[in-house]
């Protein structure tokens, strides 16, 4: 499984992708709790305090969203600290329009 992070969670994560090996589909809420933060605490305790946008397979999902095996997740945090800004994107519309589904 692929999972990308963008802007400052990249930075936080300091990477941008990371190759996880699960073999068994799991919640976007299950995939957070297993991703750690450098410091050691879990995507999913972190999000709590934080807005935090997921994509599977290039469609914005839920925590409630199903990730199979070999997906790709992308998560997004949804304040730019930098721009002071936030990001919505409607849940049925791809991420990138120009990648067919």
């Amino acid at each position: 499984m692929k999972v990308l992070f963008f802007a400052g969670l990249r930075e936080l994560m300091g990477e941008s992708v990371i190759e996880l090996d699960i073999d068994t589909s799991l919640t976007v809420a299950e995939l957070k709790t297993l991703i750690r933060l450098p410091t050691g605490e879990s995507l999913a305790s972190w999000s709590q305090s934080q807005s935090l946008l997921a994509a599977v397979d290039q469609a914005m999902g839920s925590d409630a969203t199903v990730v199979d095996p070999g997906a790709e997740v992308a998560f997004f945090p949804t304040r730019n600290r930098r721009l002071g800004c936030t990001v919505e994107f409607p849940s049925s519309q791809p991420i990138f329009p120009w990648t067919k589904r």
